[in-house]
């Protein structure tokens, strides 16, 4: 396929199959991967392939320019063909600016230069094997320019026709369940300054040294798990399931969730199908966490001030129900969306101005945007648009009329990371408790996905080890 230049047009097809091929989306794309290797001698030898197509002999006349040019083909061909494996239309976001670079950023931990990424990209660019979209646009908070990178049939194809058949190449490949692996040095404890750059702590607490040992132990139970993505139909490998905890702001108080499964990155309606072990699998909710942990962090018992109310009005106790709105017929689902974005934005954000409108601004052009495009059950076009219609009212009623007594808490960001901190404190002891009883636990935040033979178990740990956290009784779903 002859190389094109798609810069400026988002619409342009790839053949990516016979079939009709896909359409490119630069705005559908994903992080790099970082960390990720593999030991898979067909993936290894066809990156070896790549290479000397992109290289001449005289460019690689050294051993030390012949290794670099490896590892640097070896991390973007094996990043992107991982990627065509879980979704063939999805892009890898990458920076190739000298700015982005240090020695403790992203890539310069993995050994790697702008310089070094840049060229490799060009190769394969060059070569038919990548389609390359420079950044010509700002993609993310930081204002970091992000470029695209997707990989095109031809490395696909090479990969799977090294020294045998393309289909039993392709065929080893998906049944080496260990295809991809973490490097050994990935970090488990991440801390990030106030921009979101990672940095390196002077001093690391002992319960956050102690946690990063649970998570070790955590994950020789994940990888000797059979996790199967009910989304792809596939067995997970060991890289999909790497746990680790992100700190924010140059403090370890604030933040510390667990991150890192791939249960936490798929639609919310797959999760009830994932299998470990070939198991059928339960659920398990703290319910409306993050709201109901700041007031029992403040001392507030938030469920027990509605001991008295029957079970037929319960729904009311909701802290994102709003009466006149998320209950109205039709539009349930679209206003409580809206209000937990609502809480979520004015507990982790500070704004000066501390006015209602910014938050108006969050609904419209931020919330309702990124719903509609997701287009998920309940929320149409049309309750999208009175949501946005309703908003300057709904927010005002809902900030100081449901949630009077946080009204001193809202606009001020160290109050949602303390919330975060505490709440990761209840998940790691969950884990604990399961990881002790060499029993298999997947977590999405205040979430909780186990067998279904360990439901009991499950919500008996999940309320122990709240209540030890936090000195009140949570409310399961």
């Amino acid at each position: 396929m002859p190389n094109q230049n798609l810069e400026d047009d988002s619409t342009v097809e790839l053949g990516f199959t016979s079939d009709g091929g896909h359409e490119l989306d630069y705005e559908n794309s994903r992080a790099f991967y970082l960390y990720l290797i593999t030991r898979n001698a067909d993936l290894l030898s066809g990156c070896n392939t790549i290479m000397s197509e992109c290289y001449s002999a005289i460019e690689l006349k050294t051993r030390k320019k012949k290794e670099v040019a490896r590892k640097v083909i070896r991390r973007i061909a094996i990043a992107l063909y991982k990627e065509w494996e879980n979704d063939p239309t999805k892009f890898l976001s990458i920076s190739l600016n000298n700015n982005d670079w240090t020695v403790n950023g992203r890539f310069g931990r993995l050994g790697l230069s702008a310089m070094q990424l840049r060229r490799a990209v060009n190769k394969l660019n060059d070569h038919g094997f990548i389609h390359f979209h420079r950044a010509d646009t700002q993609h993310n908070p930081e204002e970091r320019r992000q470029s695209r990178i997707i990989a095109l049939p031809k490395l696909i194809e090479t990969i799977h026709k090294v020294n045998l058949e393309g289909s039993v190449v392709q065929n080893r490949i998906r049944l080496d369940g260990r295809r991809f692996l973490a490097q050994l040095n990935r970090p488990r404890i991440i801390l990030k300054d106030e921009d979101g750059v990672v940095i390196t702590p002077t001093r690391t607490p002992s319960d956050v040294v102690e946690s990063e040992r649970l998570l070790e132990r955590y994950q020789v139970i994940l990888d000797a798990t059979e996790i199967i993505n009910p989304e792809t139909g596939r067995i997970q490998t060991p890289y999909d399931q790497f746990q680790y905890r992100v700190f924010s702001r140059n403090s370890f108080l604030y933040n510390g969730r667990v991150h890192g499964g791939f249960w936490q990155t798929i639609k919310k309606e797959f999760r009830p199908h994932i299998l470990l072990d070939g198991v059928l699998t339960v659920e398990r909710d703290i319910k409306a966490t993050f709201p109901v942990i700041i007031y029992h962090a403040l001392g507030i018992d938030y469920w027990q001030q509605f001991h008295d109310v029957p079970q037929s009005e319960f729904y009311k106790t909701d802290p994102y129900y709003l009466e006149g709105y998320t209950d109205r017929h039709g539009y349930e689902k679209a206003f409580r969306s809206a209000l937990k974005v609502v809480f979520s934005s004015a507990i982790n954000t500070t704004n000066s101005g501390r006015h209602l409108g910014w938050l108006t601004t969050v609904i419209r052009h931020q919330h309702l945007k990124t719903l509609l495009k997701r287009t998920p059950a309940g929320i149409t076009v049309e309750a999208a648009a009175v949501v946005s219609l309703e908003a300057p009212v709904f927010i005002k009623k809902f900030i100081n009329e449901k949630h009077p007594l946080l009204r001193d808490y809202f606009f001020d960001e160290a109050n949602g990371l303390q919330a975060m901190n505490m709440e990761s404190k209840v998940v790691l002891k969950v884990i604990e408790v399961f990881t002790n009883l060499n029993k298999p636990i997947l977590t999405v935040h205040d979430s909780f996905i186990v067998k279904v033979e360990d439901d009991d178990l499950l919500k008996e740990t999940i309320v122990n080890c709240y209540y030890r956290t936090m000195g009140f009784a949570p409310y399961l779903e």
